[in-house]
């Protein structure tokens, strides 16, 4: 099985990666999260601003082909980080190989909460500028309206961590 969980920045993604993980592994299974920000951070020794398109793209296929990876050893997979454009999706479902099913969890939550986790967690970088994130959730709301039915979509402001958790995993039971 692998799911991704996408959305915005500060909308849950690598909190609510992990629960599913943990839930899965709960219920006997192996499971496996791939950070897509650790990922580019691999391909950014510097440790700059995480703004590079070119290596965005890079990590995306590297996420695949880890996910590829883990997959084949029977674990299943968690991916989380930013998947939220159709080209982005095309970027890691187009570097597996083999071709496999994905499940896809689309987080949302209001600007303003996003702000306060933002600023409730000083290991962010950019992410703490109120008017880089600002500029972020602009840039991002047309995808975030986009995003494709086929997708669980889970407002994180409106519930538990533990509780997304279990949406997503009684989710995917039922996509199989």
């Amino acid at each position: 099985m692998l799911v991704v969980v996408t959305g915005q920045i500060a909308s849950g993604k690598s909190t609510v990666a992990r629960a599913v993980a943990r839930e899965l592994e709960r219920d006997g299974t192996n499971a496996a999260v791939v950070d897509l920000d650790v990922i580019y951070e691999i391909l950014d020794p510097a440790r700059d601003p995480k703004v590079n398109q070119a290596k965005w793209t890079h990590a995306r296929r590297l996420a695949a082909q880890i996910a590829g990876a883990l997959l084949a050893e029977g674990v299943h997979v968690v991916v989380e980080g930013e998947f939220l454009t159709s080209d982005q999706r095309a970027e890691f479902t187009n570097a597996l190989r083999p071709v496999t099913p994905v499940q896809f969890v689309t987080l949302r939550v209001p600007f303003e909460v996003a702000l306060e986790r933002a600023n409730a967690d000083p290991s962010r970088g950019l992410s703490l500028d109120p008017t880089f994130l600002a500029s972020h959730y602009e840039s991002t709301a047309e995808a975030i309206r986009s995003i494709p039915s086929s997708d669980l979509t889970l407002e994180t402001s409106a519930i538990g961590v533990e509780e997304a958790a279990r949406r997503v995993v009684g989710w995917l039971s039922q996509a199989r």
